[in-house]
């Protein structure tokens, strides 16, 4: 049996796939990118002095235009490559280890500066810190790819979202997790 399209010759259109139609919102959200790039372009053209600098943001819009929007949810500064999270049993238990070796020198130097200056205790490494880094690290033991939700993190940690917020920024400045946004 031949093939429709070489029977018909290039008359019909056959082997190209249908044109998926664009939703309204991705529309709107393309002609919002437009007039907002023009509103800029222009209110950069009113403020370009020279006509080189008037050139080189013409060529800069062109550009841009050329490009189009891009609406995938990535910020900007953001990593594309996708991270891959460490499976080994041992290494995430090493982390463990050192975060509990970090919790408790850090709480008796707070202990004793607290006791130095007559006043309350007060942690350098909060509580949820822990909980925040076995959740992470049960994950990564079953998954290759760790993306969990700040929900999904505060869930499993027993924690607020507020709380896995702070105990992801805590557990980045040690050095112990990456945070990638996505």
């Amino acid at each position: 049996m031949k093939h429709i399209a070489s029977v018909a010759g290039t008359m019909l259109p056959i082997d190209a796939p249908p044109a998926r139609p664009i939703p309204a919102r991705q529309r709107r959200r393309a002609i919002q990118w437009r007039e907002q790039l023009e509103r800029q372009a222009g209110s950069a053209m009113a403020g370009a002095e020279t006509p080189a600098a008037r050139d080189s943001v013409e060529a800069a819009y062109r550009v841009e235009v050329e490009r189009g929007p891009d609406f995938t949810k990535v910020r900007r500064n953001s990593g594309t490559e996708t991270p891959i999270a460490c499976r080994d049993r041992n290494k995430l238990n090493v982390v463990l280890v050192y975060l509990q070796r970090l919790e408790r020198e850090s709480w008796q130097k707070d202990k004793a500066v607290a006791e130095h200056e007559s006043r309350r205790i007060t942690r350098t490494i909060g509580r949820c810190v822990r909980p925040v880094l076995v959740a992470l690290c049960g994950l990564a033991r079953r998954f290759d790819r760790v993306y969990p939700s700040l929900e999904r993190i505060a869930s499993l940690a027993l924690c607020s979202r507020r709380t896995a917020v702070a105990a992801l920024a805590t557990l980045t400045e040690l050095g112990l997790v990456v945070v990638h946004r996505r």
